[in-house]
């Protein structure tokens, strides 16, 4: 996992592979990131317009990037004739990842270590 978000370059291949899918990317906008054990969750909502097969090939390509990026929560909407070929608006989330080191997540209280025990009953030795 990367050490950092690196937002922009994500943004620029997504958008990217989107044209070369041949599809309209109207919103890439993020979403809150969750911090999880050792890593964080960066959710981005994506709306594109494209044929069926031009949604499919752009989230098959993103699949393939070097970091880790998911597609979730897909609706397709709305198809539409232009240009001979329906088109759909496409809405769905894109979910990549990041690591989370020691420091921040002692920072953030959240640093995997394991919890101090209990105190002993009373009267126990």
């Amino acid at each position: 996992l990367p050490d950092e978000s690196e937002v922009p370059a994500l943004l620029a291949q997504i958008s990217s592979l989107g044209a070369k899918s041949g599809l309209e990317i109207s919103r890439f906008e993020p979403q809150h990131e969750e911090t999880k054990d050792f890593y964080a969750r960066l959710p981005f909502r994506v709306k594109v317009a494209g044929s069926y097969h031009e949604v499919a090939t752009f989230i098959d390509s993103i699949g393939h990037l070097e970091r880790i990026v998911n597609a979730e929560n897909i609706s397709m909407k709305e198809p539409t004739m232009k240009n001979k070929k329906y088109v759909l608006n496409t809405e769905f989330t894109v979910t990549t990842y990041r690591f989370i080191d020691k420091a921040e997540r002692t920072a953030a209280g959240a640093d995997g270590s394991a919890p101090p025990p209990p105190p002993p009953p009373p009267g126990a030795p």
